[in-house]
């Protein structure tokens, strides 16, 4: 499904895998739920571990908050074990994927799975969050080849009509986690201008100007305000300050 977010952020919390009861999730989610925003300037997508996400999901009656899943099957196919499939994420009015995160990679995801899992997420009008970024970084900026090739390669299964379908959330490895740091926001917007650069010479400028960018990469409330308002950014993926409702609530008060 196509999204657009012209004059609008969006909001991306991942809570990954650390919440370990449902008791907490809903504590949680049920501060999350008391967040006053204009919907008009943010979208926010609470992404929790997918036990969780079908209770939060049905019993959700708001229009301020949406949901996304942390990962969906390569394939529509049945049966297919232990693989969280495009029916169930449907059934549950969830909106967005999270796809090619870091984490999923280091596990083996690789680029020829993340293309086939975001055709089935455009296929299926779910709208797919690719995730793109270096391990580290070297002097020579080979790290550079590495996010092109994720881009390339993990956007290979769509045509030319459904670039603008996807968002592409850049998330550097060395960035993310406790006691490591963002990026700046003037490395930030090169590399949006770099990642702008790569989808207009795989598909077309008209197209890929459309792409929205999103950062994510040791995001809270004490940088947020920053990254959204001078890197050329449409928004932000958090994932430790995501699980905080207190932090998360300043994060989307300081939308302006």
């Amino acid at each position: 499904m196509k999204k657009s977010f012209k004059n609008k952020y969006l909001v991306v919390a991942n809570w990954k895998d650390s919440i370990e009861s449902f008791g907490d999730a809903k504590k949680d989610f049920d501060l999350v739920k008391k967040i006053k925003f204009n919907i008009k300037k943010a979208e926010l997508v609470i992404c929790p571990p997918v036990v969780f996400l079908s209770e939060l999901a049905r019993n959700y009656r708001g229009k301020n908050i949406v949901f996304g899943s942390q990962n969906i099957s390569i394939t529509n196919k049945k049966p297919c074990t232990g693989e969280v499939s495009v029916a169930e994420l449907k059934n549950l009015d969830v909106e967005y994927v999270i796809i090619g995160h870091s984490e999923r990679r280091s596990l083996g995801e690789s680029n020829e799975i993340i293309s086939k899992k975001i055709a089935v997420s455009i296929d299926n009008k779910l709208t797919p969050i690719l995730c793109v970024g270096e391990i580290v970084r070297d002097k020579y900026g080979e790290y550079l080849k590495d996010v092109e090739r994720q881009l390339i390669e993990g956007l290979s299964e769509i045509n030319k009509k459904d670039l603008n379908k996807v968002i592409v959330a850049y998330e550097p490895v060395f960035a993310i986690g406790k006691g490591h740091k963002s990026l700046t926001t003037y490395e930030i917007h090169q590399m949006v201008i770099f990642i702008k650069k790569i989808l207009v010479s795989r598909f077309n400028k008209k197209v890929a100007m459309e792409v929205p960018i999103i950062y994510g990469g040791s995001v809270d409330e004490e940088n947020s305000s920053d990254i959204l308002s001078e890197s050329e950014v449409q928004g932000i993926l958090i994932g430790r300050a995501g699980t905080n409702p207190y932090s998360l609530k300043e994060i989307i008060r300081q939308i302006k």
